[in-house]
């Protein structure tokens, strides 16, 4: 069932932004917090005279007990235990509804997972924001592995609060909002139980509940998607049973990646000249759509589950961390600069008509790969070049001059 849904979710060929992410620092084990994270002091071994309240849902109790208790007077000191302590309680009180929000006129920003709604269906927001709230604090330990301690209300507070608006009785408080504004809808209700007290990162908070599905966004943005994604990961897998879940250096395998994407060079398609990539002067030229699509292609045929693969907005990311890899194996022809996932160049067509020749310009964003590394002559690739549309083309010029 899962392969069909699957089969049935492509992202469209649309535009993509060819600027480059700015990239975080590899290790932040040094990393120091920032100042205003660092507003409470707390004096060690002595535990905050608070009383944590029980919950009936076994999971929400056990976050309580991992998460919080730990960490109690952290969320005492920074003005959050009592507003965590109601979160919990909407969750606890209406989390038994599915986590995901039916499809309703406009755009849904569950459309995208559409595809999955019958697995995800069968999920709970409790659930799903238990899990989101373990992984984003397994990110924010990663992230700051010696000095996490003061940020983790802030974490917490922002997997905990992502989705209520998702909960039935808050969308019928929201009367003006429709049922796609979920997002809205949780970062007005985190600002109403906790903007009242003295919470200084609650604005950052709500920055990322806005930004959770869409790009952009600080570090706890970015936190807070890669949180949803790998719950979202987990779920299908662990309900589907046909799929698994997997870390990318456990299925891809850059030589099976190359092999899907060979078929495709100088293959033009029949009536409408669309090609995805193309040779000339022993350099293959791919369009980033074939790489993504050939991404996809793989990780279904090894029946791995990739979130990564399957929301839109990574598909950059997606981009950008398969070029590394290709440029880690020595197989760019061209330098393609960290952070981006190809080069902008004109490629210039040579009309002859009668006794005259013309010349016919387009610029394209496009991957420049060796030929050898698809494992084939040259010779036999340039062989593979149907019709003359491709044979036509007599130089392809990058942004800064004309290459080879």
């Amino acid at each position: 069932m899962i392969q069909k849904l699957l089969t049935y979710f492509t992202p469209n060929d649309c535009a993509i932004d060819t600027k480059p992410i700015q990239l975080a620092p590899a290790e932040h084990q040094n990393k120091e917090l920032p100042q205003q994270t660092r507003q409470v002091d707390v004096v060690q071994n002595k535990k905050p005279q608070v009383c944590v309240p029980k919950y009936k849902d076994a999971e929400l109790q056990n976050l309580v007990d991992v998460v919080i208790q730990p960490y109690l007077a952290y969320f005492v000191g920074q003005n959050a235990f009592d507003g965590v302590c109601r979160l919990l309680e909407l969750l606890d009180l209406y989390g038994s509804c599915p986590s995901i929000t039916e499809v309703s006129r406009g755009k849904n920003t569950d459309d995208e997972l559409r595809a999955l709604k019958n697995v995800l269906s069968l999920v709970s927001l409790t659930s799903h924001t238990c899990g989101v709230v373990k992984n984003a604090i397994k990110l924010l330990k990663a992230e700051y592995r010696h000095d996490h301690e003061n940020m983790v209300p802030l974490i917490l507070v922002m997997a905990l609060a992502h989705d209520i608006g998702k909960i039935p009785a808050l969308r019928a408080e929201n009367c003006n909002y429709t049922m796609s504004d979920h997002v809205v809808i949780s970062s007005s209700k985190v600002v109403e139980i906790l903007g009242g007290n003295k919470v200084h990162w609650i604005n950052k908070v709500v920055d990322a509940i806005n930004n959770h599905h869409r790009a952009g966004g600080d570090q706890f943005s970015a936190m807070l998607r890669q949180a949803d994604s790998d719950a979202r990961q987990s779920e299908v897998a662990e309900i589907s049973k046909m799929v698994s879940s997997k870390d990318w250096a456990e299925w891809y395998d850059i030589h099976d990646f190359l092999s899907m994407i060979k078929p495709h060079i100088n293959n033009i398609k029949s009536g409408n000249n669309k090609w995805y990539a193309f040779s000339y002067g022993g350099i293959v030229y791919c369009r980033p759509d074939l790489i993504y699509k050939t991404a996809q292609k793989l990780a279904k045929a090894k029946n791995v589950i990739d979130m990564s693969l399957i929301l839109p907005l990574n598909k950059k990311d997606v981009l950008i961390k398969i070029v590394d890899r290709l440029r880690e194996s020595d197989m760019l022809a061209s330098d393609v600069a960290e952070g981006y996932f190809g080069k902008h160049y004109e490629i210039i067509w040579t009309v002859k008509k009668h006794a005259l020749k013309s010349e016919v310009k387009m610029k394209m964003y496009l991957l420049p790969l060796k030929m050898e590394v698809f494992g084939v002559p040259p010779c036999d690739i340039e062989r593979y070049k149907n019709g003359t549309y491709l044979k036509m083309i007599s130089q392809i010029r990058s942004a800064k001059g004309t290459l080879g």
